[in-house]
């Protein structure tokens, strides 16, 4: 609980709780009585490298959750693979990788543009992250199949 007072005005209490799947924020005018304000929002735990972290979906209103780097760099190699196969040259990004890297990165190249969109606006399944996403052996092809093999259906 957090008390904000400003002098002869406005005296406020805030109290933040935190449950498995939302967080709640009240607020209360102390000098009156029965004036509250809640805040209430659905959250979801995200993996975030050696942590977790607690997301806040967008409502619609163009606030977007932090992007998971270790996703976003994988999808910038698997993009620079793909070039560099089909352009048939040697990207940068990928002098330290051996071929049989560079191959799982190509195929992460062709992930269904939802999918890519999720992950670049930091909302992903919580368990998805840069190590799963190379190690999911047989990723299918079609975009349906990946949603349910990644966990977005």
């Amino acid at each position: 609980m957090a008390r904000l007072a400003i002098e002869g005005h406005l005296a406020l209490e805030a109290t933040i709780q935190l449950s498995a799947d939302r967080v709640t924020l009240s607020v209360k005018d102390v000098n009156a009585d029965n004036q509250f304000v809640v805040l209430e929002e659905k959250t979801s735990l995200i993996e975030s490298g050696p942590s977790f972290k607690r997301s806040i979906p967008p409502a619609g209103n163009g606030i977007i959750g932090d992007a998971d780097q270790a996703l976003v760099r994988l999808l910038v190699h698997s993009f620079a693979a793909r070039r560099s196969m089909v352009e048939d040259s040697t990207d940068p990004l990928l002098a330290n990788y051996s071929e049989n890297h560079v191959a799982k990165l190509v195929r992460l190249s062709w992930l269904a543009p939802d999918i890519v969109d999720a992950i670049l606006s930091g909302l992903q399944p919580g368990g998805l992250t840069g190590r799963r996403l190379l190690r999911v052996g047989n990723l299918p092809i079609d975009w349906s199949g990946q949603r349910s093999a990644l966990g977005f259906a």
